[in-house]
Parts: structure tokens; sequence; C-alpha cells
């Protein structure tokens, strides 16, 4: 819904059998109006409100995708609180920038996902943490990419990482978004 917050597409999509993308307590009550089930609603983006997360949690959403060390801890306090079992994914900043991008979100810092060296330090704190689930992982390399060749590199790349990731860590990931 980040690019299109219209009711009637949104009801179209879901009438498809669409999932959903939000990234805002707006956009996540959008989609559930649109029909959307809770099990097809991910929750992506910075700067998520500890309001927005509570509200994710409560309706069960299929996964909240964590950003950063600090939504890490908020998600696992608001997880705790409601006494519930938090599907999470983690956002990974990878190390280098993998697509032929205009906008660039790989291999530079940026406040969208955890770096991929800290992803090391994060997984085994999310494996001992009773509150959350970690189920997948989300990379987003760059926008208007229409170069097969690199995207197939940067897909190529993440399932590389979530299959290092599953075999590092004994976890598994049963969401990779691309």
């Amino acid at each position: 819904l980040k690019a299109n917050n219209n009711l009637s597409i949104a009801n179209l999509f879901c009438s498809w059998g669409a999932g959903i993308e939000v990234a805002s307590l707006g956009e996540l009550n959008l989609a559930l109006t649109a029909g959307f089930k809770p099990y097809n609603i991910i929750f992506s983006g910075p700067g998520k409100t500890r309001e927005e997360i509570k509200f994710a949690i409560k309706n069960k959403i299929y996964s909240i995708i964590v950003e950063s060390e600090q939504e890490f801890h908020l998600i696992s306090e608001i997880a705790k609180e409601e006494a519930l079992k938090v599907p999470v994914s983690i956002r990974i900043n990878p190390d280098n920038r993998l697509c032929n991008t205009t906008i660039k979100m790989g291999g530079i810092p940026s406040q969208f996902g955890i770096d991929e060296k800290q992803v090391y330090k994060i997984i085994p704190q999310l494996k001992e943490n009773i509150n959350l689930h970690l189920m997948g992982i989300h990379i987003y390399n760059g926008t208007q990419n229409l170069d097969e060749e690199s995207l197939m590199n940067s897909f190529s790349y993440t399932i590389k990482l979530a299959a290092e990731l599953q075999q590092k860590f004994n976890v598994s990931l049963t969401f990779i978004n691309l």
C-alpha cells in the first residue's frame, strides 16, 4: 500500500489473493478494511511507533519487519506486554550494492534495515527471545532498476544469504522478501 492507498484498488488486489506490505497504521487499517487477512500483511519501514507496532501485534499480522536493533527491543517489549509470540523478519542492509539503481539501498549507510554485519549479532538475540519468532529476511537494494541481470544478482545474493543464516544459526526461515 506504500505506493497505492486507493481502497478500491487494494480491494481488487485482495480479491486476487495478493499479500500486502504496509508502512504505517493508516495503511494497516486500509489493508484490513480492503479485506486483507492479517496473515497476508507484512509491516515494514523505519520509525514504526509503539502504537503501530502494538496494533500490528494485536491483529496478528504475518510479520513485522525489524529495521533496527532499537526496533527489535521495542517489538520484544510490546510482545512481552501482550504475552504473545510475534513473528518477525529482519530487513538487512547488504554490505555491498547489488543493483544498478537510481536510489541505492545497499552498500551504503541507511536508515532502512540492519547492516549485514550486525545481523550476525541480532539473530542470536532473536533466537533467545521467547516473545519473538524469526521467520525471514527482507532485502531491498534500490528502486527503478530495470536491468534483469542486476535484479537476478540481487535475488540470488538474498537467497544465498538466507541459506547461510539458516545454516549458521540453525533457524528455519520461511519468508524471504526480495
